[in-house]
């Protein structure tokens, strides 16, 4: 059995929001079948959404609407 999932996301969106601490919001969603290595992605992870909210200001920036990121989820060690 695997021990984790990995998936391709598009972002969709980021709104930055200038409060205390500034922070930023992203929306990704799985990637479709627009290109062949996309195509082999969607079969295995169709349909998938991720949300977060980065307080970190270095973090900012990082994640670009309409790029493209590998996620890996696995279960947190103890401790982690």
């Amino acid at each position: 059995m695997p021990d984790s999932i990995i998936a391709k996301l598009r972002c969709r969106k980021v709104t930055r929001h200038d409060s205390s601490p500034v922070q930023e919001d992203v929306e990704l969603n799985a990637v479709h079948a627009d290109s062949p290595i996309n195509k082999q992605w969607a079969t295995y992870t169709p349909s998938a959404s991720l949300s977060m909210s980065i307080d970190n200001e270095a973090a900012h920036g990082l994640i670009q609407p309409g790029k493209d990121y590998i996620i890996t989820i696995r279960e947190a060690a103890e401790g982690e």
